[in-house]
């Protein structure tokens, strides 16, 4: 081991060893040393089961590392005794490879929970758990996704981490209908929900009002993440009863990957946030993050933005398109908007219609090409008997004042 190699693992304050594969320590770190209250000597070159005991080897130990040698991640929480006191401990295994890609050491992480009993004992107050939900909070998150990155980079192996972002849609309008004490007992439930779809060695956050996260600290897949939202969407929109309603929540679940999507917990979350938002405009269960959607979400937004100011800088424009008959005369003309953008230059309909149709600003665009129309064809037909012809969306023909406003 490298003297920088050596320093970070005995600065570290993880349990830090390396079992070659005839169950013997080869390298251990001072906090391990500290917490067996052991001389290095009587660790080092010696067997698992010389340490730990012939019977707890055989019954917890061995099974482990014998996992871990035929390549498979191992994370487990379980209670160790170290002279009279009990510990929780977080114990990770992580297959080592040195030569030829064969496994050839368990590398073992173990975090002491109850050490986190300086968090542990204040998840009770409000600095470290949400009153509502009882779920870890924001600050919360950022201790815990921070030493669970940090420790993901430590380590070479081919697991992946995620965040999932869940976005309770129709909160505001439960609590609308419902009252607050109603919505905050269907939010605990659904945190209940929550953790009883993942396992002891993942987490599951308050991030902030009906926004709840959960980080998955080891998946062998993207698809494993996919297979837990689609567990956890399942289980939130499961009706609720009260009185005689049937209350349903509405979810969106977005999906980053580490060390994929980001290595850090910012970068992370800035785009499970952002896939929670293109699976609730796409009406889906949950959506991944994906550069070229971020890239199509931000320009949306953008336009989204720009479009509520356009009118004010008279930006939109009409073309007209001749329509002909058989012999070749002028008959009619289509009229065609399109969106003189003072910095993009023009703005095809396909890229601002459908943002104006969800935002409502369509039928704003629509008054106004009528107006425009009405004002084209009263100067035209003084010269010749001409029609113009124009696009109304869906919507517009369902507005209750189309008649009047054509009239």
């Amino acid at each position: 081991m490298t003297d920088r190699y050596k320093y970070i693992v005995d600065s570290s304050q993880d349990f830090i060893t390396l079992i070659n594969r005839d169950y013997v320590y080869e390298i251990v770190n001072p906090a391990y040393e500290k917490v067996l209250m052991k001389p290095r000597t009587e660790i080092i070159n010696k067997s698992v089961s010389y340490v730990w005991g012939e019977k707890l080897f055989k019954e917890k130990i061995k099974e482990h590392i014998d996992k871990c040698f035929s390549g498979e991640e191992i994370h487990y929480v379980d209670t160790f005794k170290f002279g009279d006191l009990i510990r929780y401990m977080h114990v990770s295994y992580y297959p080592f490879k040195e030569v030829n890609e064969e496994v050839t050491h368990a590398l073992v992480f173990t975090s002491d929970l109850s050490e986190l009993g300086k968090v542990e004992s204040k998840l009770k107050d409000y600095k470290y758990r949400d009153p509502l939900t009882g779920l870890y909070n924001r600050n919360s998150f950022d201790i815990i996704l921070d030493i669970e990155i940090e420790k993901a980079k430590r380590v070479k192996t081919d697991k992946l981490r995620a965040i999932l972002f869940i976005d309770i849609i129709n909160f505001k309008s439960i609590n609308r209908k419902f009252n607050h004490e109603i919505g905050n007992i269907l939010l605990e439930n659904t945190g209940i929900r929550i953790k009883d779809c993942i396992r002891d060695t993942d987490y599951t956050f308050s991030y902030q009002g009906s926004e709840l996260v959960v980080f998955l600290s080891s998946i062998s897949s993207k698809h494993d993440a996919g297979r837990v939202a689609e567990k956890l969407y399942t289980s939130i929109i499961h009706p609720y009863q009260h009185n005689k309603y049937s209350i349903k929540l509405q979810g969106a679940i977005g999906i980053a990957i580490f060390p994929d999507d980001g290595d850090n917990k910012s970068e992370l979350m800035m785009k499970a946030i952002s896939a929670s938002d293109e699976a609730e405009r796409l009406g889906l269960p949950y959506s991944y993050f994906d550069e070229n959607l971020h890239y199509l979400s931000k320009k949306r937004l953008e336009l989204e933005a720009e479009l509520t100011t356009a009118f004010q800088n008279n930006e939109f424009v009409l073309y007209y398109q001749p329509i002909v008959d058989v012999s070749g005369e002028i008959v009619g003309a289509e009229a065609l908007i399109r969106w003189n953008h003072r910095q993009k230059g023009l703005i095809s309909p396909v890229d601002f219609i459908p943002i104006a149709e969800d935002t409502g600003l369509i039928e704003e665009i629509g008054k106004w090409v009528i107006f425009s129309v009405s004002r084209q064809l009263s100067e035209w037909i003084k010269i010749k008997d001409i029609y113009i012809s124009f696009n109304l969306s869906a919507r517009e023909f369902l507005h209750p004042e189309l008649i009047s406003i054509l009239k």
